[in-house]
């Protein structure tokens, strides 16, 4: 079955979105959060294994979002207050899918504080092990990351974990 026009191009802008999220969470990876630091936007996107045109395409997207700001004409990008708060609350760029690399190792920090039991515990590292190999997949698997976020947040909310942390996991359920 052909798929019609708008199909197609809600397709493209969804992938265009995925990778404006990831290019903004390089951009803080790159940076560490400081909006003074200046991020490579040629080595993010060759990193991304993205020609040069997608690669300026999607760096001019975040930069019409607000979200960073061209600092050298050689390519180099630092994030703006709105990018910083924008991947410090779990969100991405567009409606793309925020990065869990970034959230991963706050799950696992608050693991000993939330007094969980054997089972849960156990469940709750084997769903964390399936984020982490989704986050290896060229292309993850959104109904794996989904449904995976969700069996998390569950364990989460039942061991009453920090409003915070839940927050931003339910922005990440929220965008697969």
């Amino acid at each position: 079955m052909d798929k019609t026009t708008k199909e197609v191009s809600m397709d493209f802008q969804s992938k265009t979105d995925e990778l404006a999220g990831r290019m903004l969470a390089a951009i803080y990876k790159e940076t560490k959060g400081d909006i003074s630091r200046t991020a490579g936007m040629w080595v993010i996107g060759e990193n991304m294994g993205l020609d040069r045109g997608r690669t300026e395409n999607l760096a001019m997207s975040l930069v019409g979002e607000g979200l960073v700001e061209i600092k050298s004409l050689s390519g180099g990008l630092t994030l703006t207050e709105a990018g910083l708060s924008r991947v410090q609350a779990g969100g991405s760029a567009g409606t793309g899918s925020p990065d869990l690399g970034d959230f991963l190792p706050r799950i696992e920090a608050a693991l000993e504080s939330l007094g969980l039991g054997t089972k849960a515990r156990r469940d709750l590292g084997a769903d964390l092990a399936t984020l982490r190999a989704q986050m290896g997949r060229s292309e993850p698997l959104a109904p794996v990351v989904e449904a995976t976020l969700r069996a998390v947040k569950q364990t989460l909310e039942s061991a009453s974990a920090d409003k915070q942390l839940l927050d931003a996991l339910a922005g990440l359920v929220e965008a697969f």
